[in-house]
């Protein structure tokens, strides 16, 4: 059995013009520019195990979901915040195990399949857990040892694994 565990911002959605920084003084614009994705909801809605580490606030998390219309899709239990980590995000290894008790998840017996934008959270994960690491990125050049996958959009990476039927 695999276990999906999703970042949210430049994972489950693309920032437009690749500028997340340009939304920090118009967060309302963040909000506005994420849109919802018939194909995306199906795919996610297809993955039974499903978990979220984001070193946004909860808020932040539930509204991306919402705009998403994904939200129906990831229990509370199986989301974790910046809250959750006493403001030590990733790639604090911190983080990382705070989540995994948070999701009642023993990580050597798991198989754990982590999507996310950030190299340094992919780091982390590969180091200290040994997790099948996925990088969702546009640009990326040369693949680091530390990352199994790289793909443009999760869109791509959870057509790849579902066409192993990896529940």
């Amino acid at each position: 059995m695999y276990y999906y565990i999703f970042d949210v911002d430049s994972t489950l959605y693309q920032i437009v013009n690749n500028s997340f920084y340009k939304y920090i003084t118009n967060i309302k614009q963040l909000y506005d520019d994420i849109k919802y994705d018939v194909e995306l909801c199906k795919l996610i809605s297809n993955i039974s195990n499903k978990y979220i580490i984001s070193n946004g606030s909860k808020l932040h998390v539930n509204n991306v979901l919402n705009k998403l219309a994904i939200n129906k899709y990831f229990l509370p239990k199986n989301i974790a915040c910046l809250e959750d980590f006493n403001q030590l995000p990733k790639p604090n290894m911190y983080s990382y195990f705070i989540s995994l008790k948070k999701f009642n998840l023993k990580n050597m017996k798991n198989k754990i399949l982590f999507f996310e934008d950030n190299l340094n959270n992919l780091k982390s994960a590969k180091q200290i857990f040994r997790w099948t690491t996925i990088l969702i990125s546009k640009g990326m050049g040369t693949k680091p040892t530390y990352v199994d996958f790289i793909f443009p959009n999760i869109k791509c990476a959870l057509k790849y694994f579902n066409k192993f039927d990896l529940q």
